[in-house]
């Protein structure tokens, strides 16, 4: 059980380190990043989708955090400790690295090398974005590394292609509670504010991963219409 809590947004110099956090008047901050000369820290948000009538396109950041530092290195590798950390310790490839090296696809730049460490708190496949947290800490870091060549919007834009909908990954890169639709090759975003509100996760003793997902298994008994009176929708 989390409360999130308010903060503001800003920068400040603590023994030569520079650290910024993000708030946008929102009591729930997305991203902690810690600049110490050689490495580079993020925090990113767990995230429940799916709210109410906002199928693939409203989400929610929760207080429960992934904390990844990146550093450089001849070549890249990954090391868990946490959540997930017997499942990604086997290797080097997942949804985080594979998210750091399209970055650098998508600035035309070379892959370059880099140590990277990650503490999860977020439970993998638990229906709590861990797998959009891993892209979105993945296009973050490698942006950061290289000079922040692209903005928000276009990390959203990577991620959502690589997630396939934009629900989790917005509020994983903003904050918040977050509205987003695709519009062509247009995400249109909007955040709420909303007041702090305390949240009880209950944790599936099963994972259910995108794989179990794949070919529209957890979507086709949704029909493509629905009448409003039964899709969810408030009555007043």
């Amino acid at each position: 059980m989390k409360r999130a809590s308010s903060s503001k947004r800003g920068d400040y110099t603590q023994r030569g380190r520079k650290l910024r956090f993000f708030q946008k008047g929102q009591a729930q901050y997305a991203m902690l990043i810690l600049y110490n000369v050689r490495m580079i820290k993020i925090r990113v948000p767990a995230t429940s989708a799916n709210l109410g009538p906002g199928f693939d396109c409203m989400g929610l950041a929760l207080d429960v955090w992934n904390e990844i530092t990146f550093e450089p290195a001849e070549k890249t590798t990954y090391h868990v400790t946490g959540e997930g950390a017997e499942k990604f310790n086997k290797g080097s490839r997942n949804l985080l690295t594979k998210a750091f090296a399209a970055l650098h696809e998508a600035c035309g730049r070379p892959l370059t090398g880099a140590s990277i460490r990650a503490r999860n708190e977020i439970p993998v496949s638990g229906g709590l974005g861990s797998s959009a947290a891993a892209i979105v800490a993945g296009l973050f870091g490698a942006n950061e590394t290289l000079g922040k060549p692209l903005g928000e919007l276009d990390l959203l834009k990577i991620a959502t292609e690589m997630e396939g909908h934009p629900d989790n990954a917005a509020p994983a890169l903003f904050g918040g509670l977050v509205v987003s639709v695709t519009a062509r090759d247009e995400i249109i975003t909007r955040r709420y504010e909303i007041p702090p509100l305390t949240l009880v996760i209950v944790k599936p003793l099963m994972e259910w991963t995108h794989k179990n997902c794949a070919g529209g298994a957890c979507r086709n008994p949704s029909p493509a219409r629905m009448r409003f009176t039964t899709s969810g929708a408030p009555r007043w």
